[in-house]
C-alpha cells in the first residue's frame, strides 16, 4: 500500500542520512543520540498527525451534514448526471487533495510506524539500554501514543465511512442491490409466514368465527363485526 511504501522510503532515507553523519563524525555515540531524539520526536509527530486527522474528519462530516446542495434528490439508475458528478467532486474536494484515500493512508502509515517502533525496541533492547534513557520511557511513550491513536481511529473510521457513503458519494449499484435483496428477503419471510399459518390452520382445523361486537355508540358507530380464527372443538 501507499502507507507502507512511504514508511519504507522514510526509513531508508533516515538510514542513509545517519550513515553519512556517522561516516563524517566517526563517532557512533552521535548517531545513537540522534536516533533517541528521532524516536521521541516521531512519536510526538504521530500524535500531532492523529489529532489533525481527527479534526479534519470531524470538520468534513459537519460540512457534509450542513450543506443542503449535497443532499439534493438524485435521479434513478446507476449512472449519475453531470450535475450529480459535479456535486460529488465538491464533496470529495473536502478531503486533502480531493482524495478520501489520503485519510486511510495516514492512519495506516502511523499504524505501521508504531509497529516498527515497538519492534525496534524489542529487537535492540540491550543495545538501546546503553543510550542513557531508561527503557521504560520507550515503552511508556509507545503505549501512550498508540492508545491515543487507537481511541482516535475508532472515532475517525466510522466518520470516514459515513463521509464516503452519504449524499452524492452513495454507491447506487450496491444500494440498489441491497434494496432488492431486502425486498426479496421480506417476500420470502412473508411467504414462509403464510405457509406456516396455512399449515397451522389445517392441523388445528381453525375456522373463521364471528365475535359479537358491543352496542354501537358514537365512538363505535359503523364498526364492522370482528372476525377471528379460533380452534373448533
Amino acid at each position: 500500500s501507499v502507507a507502507w511504501l512511504l514508511l519504507t522510503a522514510s526509513m531508508n532515507l533516515l538510514y542513509f542520512i545517519l550513515g553519512i553523519v556517522g561516516y563524517k563524525q566517526q563517532d557512533p555515540e552521535v548517531v545513537g543520540v540522534a536516533l533517541i531524539y528521532i524516536f521521541f520526536c516521531s512519536l510526538l509527530l504521530f500524535l500531532g498527525l492523529t489529532i489533525v486527522v481527527w479534526s479534519k474528519m470531524k470538520r468534513i462530516f459537519r460540512e457534509i451534514m450542513h450543506r443542503e446542495e449535497l443532499w439534493q434528490p438524485t435521479s434513478e439508475g446507476d449512472k449519475k448526471t453531470e450535475e450529480e458528478e459535479s456535486l460529488a467532486k465538491v464533496q470529495t474536494s473536502l478531503f486533502w487533495g480531493g482524495s478520501p484515500k489520503i485519510v486511510i493512508a495516514a492512519l495506516q502509515f502511523m499504524q505501521f510506524g508504531y509497529a516498527l517502533f515497538l519492534s525496534v525496541v524489542i529487537i535492540f533492547w540491550n543495545t538501546i539500554a546503553d543510550g542513557g534513557v531508561g527503557m521504560e520511557w520507550y515503552l511508556f511513550g509507545i503505549i501512550i501514543c498508540y492508545s491515543l491513536f487507537v481511541a482516535v481511529a475508532s472515532n475517525v473510521i466510522p466518520r470516514y465511512t459515513l463521509c464516503t457513503s452519504l449524499a452524492q458519494l452513495v454507491d447506487r449499484r450496491r444500494l440498489n442491490e441491497t434494496v432488492a435483496n431486502y425486498h426479496l428477503e421480506e417476500a420470502k419471510r412473508q411467504k414462509a409466514h403464510e405457509m406456516y399459518m396455512h399449515a397451522y390452520n389445517e392441523d388445528h382445523k381453525v375456522e373463521p368465527t364471528t365475535v359479537p361486537t358491543p352496542p354501537k355508540t358514537d365512538s363505535t358507530a359503523g364498526t364492522a363485526p370482528t372476525v377471528i380464527a379460533v380452534p373448533t372443538s
